[in-house]
């Protein structure tokens, strides 16, 4: 069963020409998952509450998902978060982990002003080796025009960054997605 680690400060930018201005506290709640850490071990099958995040998953078993401090030694599928990609062990991420053609993901509900956005992330695969997924991070419109992550693929002990950008010319309702869906026939 793979593990990933988002340390998602989820960086929500508008781009305007050169600058970009930093609107992720406008739309998002708990953004760098740094409030509503899991105390317990996150099992098998489990999706837990996140403050601020609707969670879901699909298939009926190996899959994982909640917050969790980078000190609090809580695992997610035997697994501990260790540190950010600074090596700070203050504040948390959202652990994710899918296997057998499961999907697992986060989503809050936001409308867009028009513009440009960036969405950053980092991810980090907890694995021994690299991990081969399905993307849902990124944005879903309500129409279902989906804007999703390009990384597919996460080396083993690395933190990988990515970002997305989404061209909006009216205002635009719909959910920012972090999740990860396993290929069929492995985890």
């Amino acid at each position: 069963m793979k593990k990933i680690f988002l340390n998602l400060t989820l960086l929500l930018c508008s781009v305007m020409a050169l600058a970009q201005t930093d609107v992720t506290s406008q739309y998002l709640v708990n953004a760098d998952f740094s409030t509503g850490w899991t105390t317990t071990d996150i099992g098998q099958n489990t999706v837990s509450n996140v403050e601020g995040w609707n969670g879901e998953s699909t298939g009926s078993t190996w899959f994982y998902g909640g917050a969790l401090s980078y000190a609090g030694g809580v695992t997610i599928n035997s697994v501990s978060l260790g540190a950010d990609p600074d090596g700070n062990t203050s504040g948390g991420a959202l652990g994710l982990s899918a296997g057998w053609g499961t999907t697992i993901r986060y989503t809050q509900a936001v409308t867009l002003s028009p513009g440009r956005y960036r969405i950053s992330y980092k991810a980090y695969n907890a694995n021994t080796s690299a991990y081969q997924c399905y993307n849902y991070i990124g944005f879903v419109e309500s129409n279902g025009n989906t804007h999703y992550g390009s990384v597919n693929n996460f080396p083993a002990s690395t933190w990988t960054e990515d970002f997305i950008i989404v061209d909006l010319t009216t205002d635009t309702s719909g959910n920012i997605s972090v999740g990860i869906g396993a290929v069929s026939g492995g985890s």
